[in-house]
C-alpha cells in the first residue's frame, strides 16, 4: 500500500459501495427528471418534490460513503 492510501483495507464488490450506490441513485433521478417522468401524473408538483429528494438522498449516500470508505472496491 502506498502513504496516500493506507488508511484503505481489503476490497470489496463494486456493488456493495455506499459510494457507488448513491451516485446509481442520483443519476438515476437525474434521468427520470432529464425525461420528464412522472410519477405520480395527476401530481406534478410531487413528482418534483420526490425528484429533488431523491436527488439529496443520492448525494448524501455518495458523501457519506466516501467518508466511511475504509475498502478499496473491485470490479
Amino acid at each position: 500500500m502506498t502513504k496516500e492510501n493506507s488508511n484503505i483495507t481489503d476490497a470489496k464488490p463494486w456493488y456493495q459501495s455506499a459510494t457507488i450506490l448513491g451516485s446509481l441513485t442520483t443519476g438515476i433521478v437525474a434521468l427520470l427528471g432529464i425525461f420528464k417522468i412522472n410519477l405520480i401524473d395527476s401530481q406534478p408538483e410531487i413528482t418534483n418534490a420526490l425528484l429533488a429528494l431523491g436527488t439529496l438522498i443520492g448525494t448524501a449516500i455518495t458523501i457519506a460513503g466516501r467518508i466511511r470508505a475504509k475498502t478499496t472496491i473491485t470490479k
